[in-house]
């Protein structure tokens, strides 16, 4: 088994003669960013010597093995294949050889991609990366998968699987055969048709439900982070994450009484790991705005139970979990504002990990060491709910 340690600062890392993984507490992130996430494994030694088998997938996209009909199951190795991709996913910079598939669907569909199922699970490190067209080779990753699916609900640990990938009819699809670091290994690659992936959570339409505003949160397969807001005993400071929203109407017209957002429950004891979040309650803070950071506290709503719900939803593995806080606020003047949740200590050791947001600022903020608040990079998924808004409340937005 691997071991892990906590970084809890963006540095580079350099990895001595040891196995081990590095993961930046405050933030698990995914997608083309990775700033706040670094994951260090130290891969075993290539194995040398002659192929076990035949290479079956293709050496490059341009003589990828062609996927003619699914379901699609074909086993292989990549011991004696060259080097030729690599992607994000979420590092990068490995040695391993490579085997490439092609597939392009005759409608749109979604498709599982996997080295871990039908018995089949690699006996390497894996890494699937995905291309959309030729252009795209080496370019640009359409998605990728690392570690979904580990020991022991898998007989293998750290190997690669994409559920639900979306696919458009008539585009071709170059799926990567990978290993992390310089590991290869034999492999048997399942493709099949999946069940589509629901639509991201989301807030609604103004004015559903007295819903006022809100940002969606993104897919799973889009740009996102989920950053720490915790009281939880593994954080080396109880992280605080703010978003930002603007209000320009008659405050007397707008009283918030819950806001929705949407998060992951983790625990990080060198290495992230699901939590049960029943029982998880919250601190939800509204602020001044204070020359573009939080300032003089507005309310401030300890002790919050809210209503969990599973989204179904799975980023990295984890689930995404909607959070129903009762948060009842007049904001009580015009002009920016700022918000905060965090979740309270508990038993078992959960923290709270915020989703980021779609169609905003980017400029939500994070304070992780008690210095002061700084960018995420990322807006943070949220919908504020209170009473019905007239007409001349729609101006109000979220920055």
């Amino acid at each position: 088994m691997k071991k892990s340690w906590i970084l809890s600062i963006c540095v580079i890392v350099l990895v001595a003669g040891f196995a081990g993984t590095a993961i930046a507490e405050q933030n698990l992130t995914a997608g083309i960013s990775s700033q706040s996430i670094f994951e260090i494994k130290v891969p075993g030694e290539r194995p040398t010597g002659p192929p076990k088998n035949p290479l079956v997938g293709g050496e490059t996209c341009a003589t990828a093995t062609a996927i003619t009909a699914l379901p699609y199951l074909d086993s292989g190795t990549t011991i004696g294949a060259i080097n030729d991709y690599d992607a994000v996913c979420p590092y990068t910079g490995g040695t391993a050889g490579d085997v490439v598939y092609a597939y392009t669907p005759v409608a749109d569909e979604a498709v599982d991609i996997s080295v871990c199922s039908n018995g089949g699970d690699a006996t390497y490190d894996t890494k699937i990366y995905v291309f959309e067209g030729l252009a795209n080779c080496g370019v640009s990753d359409f998605a990728c998968s690392d570690d979904d699916c580990t020991a022991p609900t898998y007989g293998s640990p750290y190997n690669s699987e994409l559920i639900g990938l979306s696919l458009t009819a008539g585009n071709t699809y170059y799926i990567v055969i990978d290993g992390y670091g310089s590991d290869v290994g034999d492999y048997t690659l399942s493709v099949d048709v999946g069940v589509p992936p629901p639509p991201p959570p989301n807030c609604g339409d103004i004015g559903d439900a007295g819903f006022l505003l809100g940002q969606d949160a993104p897919g799973p397969d889009d740009d996102w982070s989920a950053a720490t807001s915790t009281q939880a005993s593994w954080a080396s400071f109880p992280y605080l994450v703010a978003e930002s929203i603007a209000q320009a109407a008659d405050p007397d017209w707008f009283v918030i009484n819950h806001i929705n957002v949407w998060g992951m429950s983790l625990v990080n004891t060198g290495s992230w790991g699901a939590c049960d979040p029943t029982g998880m309650t919250f601190d939800v803070i509204f602020y001044e705005d204070n020359a573009g950071v939080p300032g003089a506290v507005i309310c401030d709503v300890q002790s919050a139970v809210p209503a969990i719900t599973n989204t179904g939803e799975q980023y990295a593995g984890y689930d995404l979990f909607q959070f129903d806080i009762p948060a009842a606020c007049d904001l009580g003047s015009l002009g920016s504002k700022w918000f905060s949740v965090q979740n309270e200590a508990m038993t078992p050791d959960c923290g709270f990990l915020w989703m980021s947001g779609t169609g905003g600022d980017s400029e939500s903020l994070q304070d992780s060491d008690g210095t002061g608040f700084a960018p995420t990079g990322y807006d943070r998924g949220l919908c504020i709910n209170g009473s019905t808004i007239p007409i001349e409340l729609l101006s109000f937005d979220i920055e």
